[in-house]
Order: C-alpha cells, then structure tokens, then sequence
C-alpha cells in the first residue's frame, strides 16, 4: 500500500522536486537500458539466444510505467504554471 500522496496534492516546489529526481532516474534507466540492449544483441551474437537476450524487454515495462509517472508530474506542473 503507498502512502505516497496524489500529484494533485503536492505543491508546486513539490512537484518540481519530484519531476526533477524522476528525470534523474529516468536518465540512469535509459542508459541501463541501452546497456542492456548492447549486451544482449553481443551474447545473442556470441552466444545464441539466451534468457539474456530478452531480459531487456522485462525491465522496458518498468521503465514505460516511471516514464508515464514523470509526465503525469509534468502535466500537473504545466497545469499550474498556466493559471
């Protein structure tokens, strides 16, 4: 259960913060997921095909939904700043 609150009921620096930390994370995931892309096409290459070859499309599901959360931020800041 997440005790986290809604983004309609974060202030402004709030979320501000928040889409600032998320765009930090969502930078490190996508050069994980690049890495993971790179070593997966090499072990495909080298290797044959392995559970390493389709581990990256597990974690493109997490990273979809942090990228949906961090617009969903974005929104509501956009939101705000035009009133």
């Amino acid at each position: 259960m997440s005790t986290e609150k809604p983004v309609s009921e974060l202030s402004m620096e709030e979320l501000q913060a928040k889409a600032k930390s998320m765009r930090g994370m969502l930078n490190l995931w996508i050069v994980i997921m690049t890495l993971m892309i790179l070593a997966a096409i090499a072990n495909t290459v080298l290797g044959g095909f392995s559970i390493f070859t389709v581990l990256p499309l597990f974690f493109a599901g997490i990273f979809v939904l942090n990228y949906n959360n961090w617009k969903k931020v974005k929104a509501e800041i956009d939101k705000r700043s035009k009133h």
